[in-house]
């Protein structure tokens, strides 16, 4: 069920998504802005989806194999741990699942994608993350990145705003000016607060 709904919600999102597009062409570029806000969302989808179609492959074909007549079937680790998934009979799960990193690997061991990685999060095979703490952070994450996308579709707005605002002024220019300085202010601002806090977020998942 937990497939069959993913799949749905996952369709839906990109169907709303390029319908809305279509319809509004005159503001293609906001509508751009605002699907890199769904973007994070429709990554998760999509990374579940897939999550969802390998450990279903695998319980279909142990199924499968099981009921065969070729022989005893001998099951491997990683079936087994799709079936305790499946079932939900775990609670607590090592983030390296997530990432696919290797407990007993070193930092000059990995190379790629990976080593970076390692640079956030060090698995060790004494500890485990539950798995609302590493949802938690996930969710975090997000949010900060749509807030911050949200917040440069906001100030870009106000900038095509401010000569309408200013147009009864007595100094135009001098109020175009007023509201062009507060922005460039601000905007800066904003990303060396995203930038703390992100770091704030991976020191703290590095410390936990």
């Amino acid at each position: 069920m937990g497939f069959v709904y993913v799949a749905i919600r996952f369709s839906f999102e990109l169907v709303f998504i390029f319908q809305c597009g279509t319809y509004y062409d005159d503001t293609r570029t906001l509508n751009y802005l605002y699907i890199l806000v769904l973007l994070p969302m429709l990554c998760c989808l999509l990374f579940i989806l897939l999550r969802f179609a390998v450990l279903l492959g695998i319980q279909v074909r142990k199924q499968w194999f099981s009921n065969s007549s070729c022989g005893n079937w001998r099951v491997t680790v990683s079936e087994c741990d799709a079936d305790i998934l499946l079932n939900g009979n775990i609670e607590i799960e090592h983030v390296s699942r997530l990432l696919n990193l290797d407990r007993n690997k070193t930092d000059s061991d990995v190379k790629g994608f990976r080593k970076l990685l390692y640079y956030i999060y060090q698995p060790r095979p004494d500890f485990k993350f539950s798995t609302q703490f590493v949802s938690t952070l996930c969710v975090a994450g997000i949010i900060l990145f749509q807030i911050s996308v949200e917040y440069f579709i906001i100030s870009d707005w106000f900038k095509k705003k401010i000569p309408s605002w200013c147009g009864s002024d007595r100094d135009p220019k001098q109020c175009e000016n007023s509201w062009n300085t507060i922005l460039s202010f601000m905007n800066p601002s904003w990303v060396l607060c995203s930038l703390i806090s992100l770091m704030l977020l991976l020191h703290f998942m590095k410390c936990h």
